[in-house]
């Protein structure tokens, strides 16, 4: 073989390796958005403290809910609130229709204030999916 015929070749080969790479990236699975993945019951607060200067001042300092898995099985779970500056809680695996009791303490108090509702968003990300599910007190 000549060589312009091996290189001719080589540079075939390249070309179907990289359109093969390309292909398999663009087919990942798009994630399904985490309020139809998973369900949250029961959401409460569980630590809270009045002002004493202000009687219709709450401070929440702390909520637990159970998140149950209802789209499928979930992997690599993270539960992020994004109020409060919580850390977030890390869930290995839930399989369908399992579900995690999950207690958040805030660095920082959410305010609610007399009959006004608090809207406290909880992120979730999995492997199959992600997005934000809020929570009302």
């Amino acid at each position: 073989m000549t060589k312009m015929v091996e290189l001719s070749i080589l540079a075939l080969i390249l070309i179907v390796i990289v359109v093969i790479a390309v292909f398999t990236l663009s087919q990942r699975k798009e994630k399904v958005p985490a309020d139809q993945y998973f369900e949250i019951i029961n959401p409460t607060v569980d630590y809270w403290r009045r002002a004493p200067e202000d009687p219709n001042a709450l401070f929440i300092q702390g909520i637990s809910f159970t998140l149950k898995a209802v789209g499928g099985d979930a992997h690599s779970i993270i539960v992020n609130v994004k109020k409060g500056l919580a850390e977030p809680v890390l869930i290995p695996e839930l399989q369908k229709n399992e579900t995690y009791w999950v207690q958040v303490i805030f660095k920082y108090d959410v305010l609610k204030y007399g009959n006004e509702t608090v809207e406290i968003p909880v992120e979730i990300i999995c492997d199959e999916a992600e997005g934000i599910i809020n929570l009302y007190f």
